[in-house]
């Protein structure tokens, strides 16, 4: 019963977890894209 009662709390977590990966995404895709075009000019 006790699992039970936690459970929404780990739901909640996961959904921000979800919503903070979503929005570091782009993020990390910029870094990605500058790492790529400078290594092309160093290349």
């Amino acid at each position: 019963m006790e699992a039970w009662k936690d459970r929404p709390k780990y739901q909640i977590n996961k959904t921000q977890y979800f919503v903070s990966s979503a929005s570091l995404l782009p993020k990390i895709t910029n870094q990605t894209e500058k790492l790529r075009n400078f290594s092309t000019i160093c290349a």
